[in-house]
């Protein structure tokens, strides 16, 4: 009887075998890459969450060290002929400069580049002030910087999917952009801090001192003649209803409503916004169940709804078109509202933004 010879040994796959492993793990990429996508999102998510609790908490510490006034741009008591006094940096060894405004929302913006050369790291002296403008909105945590100690440009205050302000932070003194507006981003907020801590709750004058322009990124501001309308000087025991009163708000919503690939801006009634407020709580908050917002007369107490705010993308540091087709909106607009809720409490710190949890 003859034996057969043995069969060789394989020595590679079959085709089919490969294009069975290869399917495999076709299909394996496909159900983890989402996953990995959703974590990375999360972890995002977090760190935004952590980076607004961290500057609420600090905030509520600063009330407790200053006699309860909320933190913020305070100008000093006025002198004798009416003017607030500013001491300016010049620089490393060199003697600060007196300059004095008649004006306090120009002494606001005045303290906001003054903080920004004291604690800019690289050093950035030689920016030049622009007066015109209203820090209390997108560089509240300018005085915050100051009291915690920390240097320029401050990461924890940028969103980690702000993609376009990071990339700004990472080289302050030559900011993509012109004119002296383009060389303070760097230094600016993915957050808004609420408005009124700064402001009155009621126009105790019957005159408009500070209102929304015609755009997001608009105001009018006036000196206030009435010796009770004070910029500043909030205190934190003025809040009411400290659970339902926004302190930080981010500005677009980064993290959840998106139209055209673009995060909404906050006021849209899309937008599902990260949210801090004053009892130190932070969670996500749907803007279409916000209170509607707007502005108190005295002495009638008239409530009055704000005017149509317009999105105008060229007032963003971003510049986000997501209002693609139709920017204007009404106060009634079902998917693009702008209803000034948020940055226009109703009765200011004392009133409420998100009624419910």
């Amino acid at each position: 009887m003859t034996n057969r010879p043995a069969s060789p040994a394989r020595s590679a796959f079959t085709l089919i075998e490969l294009l069975v492993v290869i399917a495999i793990i076709a299909l394996l990429v496909s159900i983890l890459l989402p996953a990995l996508g959703n974590a990375r999102r999360l972890a995002r998510q977090t760190l935004c969450f952590g980076n607004v609790k961290q500057y609420t908490l600090a905030s509520l510490s600063y009330a407790t060290d200053h006699r309860e006034l909320i933190n913020g741009f305070v100008p000093p008591e006025q002198s004798p002929d009416g003017r607030f006094l500013l001491r300016k940096f010049a620089g490393t060894g060199v003697p600060e400069t007196v300059e004095f405004f008649g004006d306090p929302f120009e002494w606001s913006a005045g303290r906001g580049y003054d903080i920004i050369r004291r604690y800019s790291a690289p050093e950035n002296v030689a920016i030049s002030d622009v007066l015109n403008w209203v820090p209390q909105i997108l560089y509240s945590h300018l005085p915050m910087v100051e009291y915690l100690g920390r240097r320029l440009p401050e990461p924890g205050v940028i969103c980690p999917e702000d993609l376009k302000r990071k990339d700004m932070q990472q080289n302050p003194l030559n900011p993509s952009g012109s004119g002296d507006d383009a060389a303070r981003l760097p230094y600016s907020s993915s957050y808004e801090y609420s408005i009124h801590t700064a402001i009155p709750d009621r126009d105790v004058s019957g005159s408009a001192v500070f209102r929304q322009g015609s755009n997001q990124g608009g105001f009018s501001t006036g000196v206030p003649s009435d010796p009770r309308w004070r910029l500043g000087r909030r205190r934190i025991s003025e809040v009411r209803s400290p659970s339902q009163k926004a302190a930080w708000t981010e500005q677009y919503a980064w993290h959840t409503s998106k139209s055209a690939n673009s995060p909404a801006f906050f006021m849209n009634s899309t937008a599902q916004n990260l949210v801090s407020y004053f009892d130190g709580s932070t969670r996500l908050s749907n803007a279409v169940d916000a209170n509607m917002g707007g502005y108190t007369l005295a002495p009638a107490g008239i409530a009055v709804t704000p005017l149509t705010i317009k999105y105008d993308a060229n007032f963003s540091h971003a510049k986000y078109a997501w209002t693609t087709g139709n920017d204007s909106f009404t106060p009634t607009g079902a998917d693009r509202s702008m209803r000034g809720q948020y940055r226009w409490t109703l009765d200011g710190l004392r009133g409420i933004d998100q009624p419910s949890r």
